[in-house]
């Protein structure tokens, strides 16, 4: 598989159903046994998951997703003229993991930063498995009656979110986290990047985000990026599966995010090696650039932040930076990278319109 360099804005306006099958006219070729076996398979790979060991989890996954996601995979099924079968397998691929492992996470970067008035701009490298780029990439407008309308940033064919903003211009995303707790007994519990839709959908401020996350557990851990255009507020995460905590911006406006918890990250003034590309050494870069060399000049220095080479990923092991986003919400502004991983520094960086 050679990786898609093309990007698409879609809109699904409409019911789940009806978004769905709109959705799977325009994924026929990723559905069609030619591309996807070989993509599910080497995802399986990839993992170090059985094929059919995939083919089996991936129902039961399906099986516990939110009756409405199920009613939107049943519309790419017949816009796709596919299975839903298939489509679980294809949205679970690259997620997969072996029966009793701890899931594998993405490693990403991310911060939030003030532009030296009340506008906040946030910046998110999302690094994963390069296989998936041949997919090509989208910002997919879900408007689903009753629910607040809002843009997923990412691979071609999800209908889930792990980058995304909201008509009411709260802006989310997501890096994986290691958690150890278990879901709470009777207490509804969301695939993670599910979750994650789930909330750009029904939350217009953090402190909805809050009430959902008190609400609805999660497969597995995340944190969180978010930060409200309309107020100027901003808050990362650490979320395990059923609790989570805030952690607020320093003195200057200033968070920044990888893939560990805040208080377990070394100080400054205490030595500790860390190898190039961790959790760590990202976020020690990233760290350092916003104390010496904070940025002024909106995009164009959160994008060289993010092109950082400490920062983005290039790993020979197949998990780079697959896609790069720069926002402000409260300007209606947003940019994305991607077609060429790693994609802050070498991909094509387009400005987004903003959809409402």
């Amino acid at each position: 598989m050679r990786p898609d360099p093309t990007f698409r804005v879609l809109d699904l306006a409409g019911a789940h159903a009806e978004a769905g099958f709109l959705y799977g006219r325009e994924m026929r070729e990723l559905l069609a046994p030619p591309f996807a076996e070989p993509y599910i398979s080497a995802l399986a790979a990839i993992n170090r998951v059985d094929r059919n060991a995939l083919a089996f989890n991936s129902k039961a996954w399906a099986a516990r997703l939110p009756p409405h996601y199920l009613e939107q995979i049943a519309g790419i099924a017949r816009g796709a003229h596919a299975t839903a079968d298939r489509v679980a397998e294809f949205l679970y691929a690259d997620i997969a993991s072996q029966r009793g492992a701890p899931a594998v996470g993405a490693m990403c970067s991310g911060v939030v930063a003030p532009d030296g008035g009340r506008n906040l701009w946030v910046g998110r490298n999302c690094d994963w498995h390069v296989a998936t780029l041949s997919r090509g990439t989208a910002a997919v407008l879900h408007a689903v009656p009753g629910r607040i309308p809002c843009m997923a940033l990412g691979l071609m064919g999800d209908i889930d979110a792990d980058t995304g903003v909201n008509a009411e211009r709260l802006w989310l995303h997501v890096h994986t986290l290691l958690a150890l707790d278990e879901p709470r007994a009777g207490v509804s519990c969301i695939s993670w990047l599910f979750w994650l839709r789930e909330a750009l959908e029904t939350c217009a401020s953090l402190a909805d985000l809050e009430r959902l996350l008190g609400a609805t557990d999660r497969d597995r851990g995340v944190i969180i990026v978010a930060c409200d255009g309309k107020t100027g507020e901003s808050a990362v995460y650490e979320c395990e599966r059923s609790a989570f905590r805030r952690i607020e911006p320093d003195a200057r406006g200033v968070l920044v995010a990888t893939n560990h918890c805040a208080h377990k990250h070394p100080r400054a003034d205490e030595p500790r090696a860390s190898r190039p590309g961790s959790t760590v050494s990202r976020r020690r870069r990233l760290e350092t650039i916003l104390r010496e060399a904070p940025p002024e000049s909106f995009p164009h220095d959160l994008i060289e932040t993010l092109a950082d080479s400490a920062v983005e990923m290039a790993s020979p092991s197949g998990l780079t930076t697959i896609y790069s986003a720069v926002a402000c919400p409260a300007r209606a502004e947003i940019w994305f990278a991607s077609g060429i991983a790693p994609a802050a520094s070498r991909g094509t960086w387009r400005r987004l319109p903003w959809p409402w």
